[in-house]
């Protein structure tokens, strides 16, 4: 009897430490597993706003989705171009290295594309940004050796945000006399051609913009969003010496400033 007295106050000790210590102790588990998972998640550049999402997260295995919500593989890879004329680029797939010139790119419309994608990712590179890099690396371009001969230090850049919906980037060494500064912009298509006054041609050219180019461009971004295509648009401008301030960024409190 003396032996199964003990056992039965062990046991009503174990209850009773039970009882006490999960209602306290759990909440805190939880959230120390949960934050390790939000650590484990970030490897994968996938941002956690909410710590009980990770308790849902944790139950799938593949989830990848864009914006407008529709499920691809989370890996993006540029297909079509248009530089006064459509273009398509082959796909990693069927050729694993691309030339500019033969797909009929201009050398100052290559020098204009690979100026603009390389002044303007981050360094943190998402699918759309790794799309156009790994662009210039397919076609021989070094991402390093572009930013250091056109961007100086200290540079100028307006980061993209979600009012501005571009990031633009000054640049320098452009072959070009006096300030010999322009700014590389990068952004959502719609914005961005709306802004420009000119067109580069399939020549490389820049020409004026008229009602019916500017009808065909928008055209060709209609035709690429129906084909489930991601649209950028490239643009640039030469700008002068303190023009709109030392640093081009009037107005200082405005997300869009006066030079873009």
């Amino acid at each position: 009897m003396e032996y199964i007295r003990e056992w039965f106050e062990f046991l009503i000790i174990g209850i009773v430490i039970i009882v006490v210590a999960v209602p306290e102790g759990l909440p805190l588990a939880v959230m120390i597993s949960l934050a390790f998972s939000i650590g484990a998640m970030l490897k994968d550049d996938c941002d956690v706003k909410k710590l009980a999402s990770c308790e849902i997260m944790g139950g799938a295995n593949n989830i990848c989705s864009d914006k407008t919500g529709t499920l691809t593989n989370n890996k993006m890879e540029t297909v079509r171009m248009w530089a006064g004329q459509d273009i398509k680029v082959p796909v990693t797939a069927e050729k694993a290295e691309v030339d500019f010139k033969s797909l009929n790119i201009s050398n100052a419309t290559i020098d204009l594309l690979t100026c603009t994608i390389a002044s303007n990712v981050p360094e943190k590179c998402g699918p759309t940004h790794l799309a156009m890099t790994t662009l210039l690396k397919r076609a021989g371009h070094d991402i390093a050796t572009i930013r250091a001969k056109h961007i100086s230090d200290p540079f100028v850049r307006f980061p993209f945000t979600s009012g501005r919906k571009r990031m633009s980037t000054v640049t320098t060494n452009h072959g070009g006399k006096g300030y010999d500064r322009r700014l590389q912009i990068k952004g959502a298509s719609e914005i961005v051609c709306r802004a420009c006054s000119h067109y580069i041609d399939a020549s490389g050219q820049r020409q004026p913009r008229d009602d019916a180019t500017f009808q065909t461009v928008n055209d060709n971004i209609k035709t690429y969003a129906k084909e489930a295509l991601r649209t950028v648009a490239l643009a640039y401008k030469d700008i002068e010496e303190n023009e709109h301030g030392e640093r081009h960024e009037d107005p200082v409190e405005e997300h869009v400033k006066n030079i873009e």
